[in-house]
């Protein structure tokens, strides 16, 4: 009689379990997993599938798992070593899962830690948010010392950092250089008041650290390249204005005013903004008209205004401009933003009708009221 063994149950057992490791290093020895049958035999006649592996228990949430060759690897004579492999993030109780779907298995390992490694890169901690002319970055650039896994090193408290600018296609200058190098606490690197005044771009910052703490992995990191825009009116400037006047006639020179940022950046068209005239200083009580062109929207940067005028002659007019923008009411109000202009004079104009400044007392019907010499 010839009797058949039939193995009708197989297992994936860890033979090897990952070790407790420093964030970003490789496990070692690497996790080794292994086919057997229901006796415990190692299933060394297979040679075909592979296993995968995965993080069974993530303690940190968004820790990740790294294979210099990849996350699966192949069944040889039953055994399957998983070499290269790395966790990035620090947390206890990590657990790695294994599985071979060709043979329908799977397993988990012992739960292991991830410590924290020595300083290894230079590395961003906080990226540059909103960038706009002449005005602090929001947020500011804060640049930190990690481990291989990303992890701050907080134990380095000695050192610093500096800033530059790496690639500048529009000629923007980086102020204020008191801000250009900061002292590394705790592994981070924090900077304050960093702008760039001109807009556009791209540009790219480099951030360099010094010698005092040895960094395998680098010790500078260039930014992604970002694009300064122009931010919001911060000075009027008054391009063109008139210097005399005559009474009720338009100004040879009408207003033109320009708005710019706190970069010296002409701003763009605003569609809720408008620059509005007033007389500051009034000599002879006149009156600005039309009134209808007392206010200008801004085009392009530029409120200019046309065909106003003063009624009353006068020495030494003044006209004031502000920045109004509409309230929760949709009422256009004054943000605080506002220039005052040269002083000028209006002059008395050409005669343009004859009015009656002073009537006549009384009179007798069919009487003149004056004679001029002859009857």
């Amino acid at each position: 009689m010839v009797c058949v063994h039939v193995v009708d149950a197989n297992s994936l057992i860890v033979i090897s379990q990952p070790t407790t490791i420093t964030a970003g290093d490789a496990f070692n020895p690497p996790p080794v997993v292994q086919l057997i049958d229901d006796t415990g035999l190692v299933l060394t006649s297979i040679n075909i599938g592979a296993v995968a592996v995965s993080i069974g228990t993530n303690p940190s949430i968004f820790g990740q798992l790294s294979g210099i060759t990849g996350l699966s690897f192949p069944i040889v004579a039953g055994v399957a070593i998983c070499t290269g492999l790395s966790i990035n993030l620090v947390g206890s109780g990590y657990t790695l899962q294994f599985a071979s779907l060709f043979h329908g298995l799977q397993t988990e390992s012992s739960p292991f830690d991830i410590l924290l490694g020595p300083p290894f890169k230079l590395s961003m901690y906080t990226y540059i948010g909103v960038a706009q002319g002449g005005t602090p970055f929001l947020p500011q650039p804060i640049v930190s010392i990690v481990d291989k896994g990303g992890n701050i090193v907080d134990s380095v408290s000695q050192g610093t950092v500096s800033v530059s600018i790496l690639s500048n296609p529009v000629g923007g200058i980086l102020t204020p250089s008191s801000s250009y190098t900061v002292w590394i606490y705790q592994g981070l690197g924090k900077f304050f008041d960093l702008k760039i005044d001109k807009a556009g771009g791209p540009y790219v910052l480099r951030f360099l650290a010094d010698s005092a703490v040895v960094l395998p992995g680098g010790n500078k990191f260039d930014t992604f390249p970002f694009t300064v825009s122009v931010g919001p009116a911060k000075t009027m400037v008054i391009s063109e204005h008139p210097i005399a006047a005559f009474g009720g006639e338009a100004f040879t020179v009408q207003p033109t005013i320009t708005l710019i940022d706190a970069g010296l950046n002409v701003l763009g068209t605003q569609t809720n903004m408008q620059v509005v005239a007033t007389i500051y200083s009034n000599p002879s009580k006149g009156t600005l008209l039309p009134v209808v062109e007392t206010r200008s929207n801004i085009i392009d940067g530029l409120a200019s205004f046309k065909n106003l005028r003063i009624d009353a002659a006068g020495n030494n007019y003044e006209l004031r401009f502000a920045v109004k923008t509409p309230d929760a009411r949709g009422i256009y109000v004054e943000t605080g933003l506002f220039v005052v202009g040269p002083s000028f004079n209006v002059y008395i104009g050409t005669l343009f009708t004859v009015a009656v400044v002073r009537p006549p007392q009384s009179a007798i019907a069919g009487v003149s009221h004056m004679r001029f010499g002859w009857f």
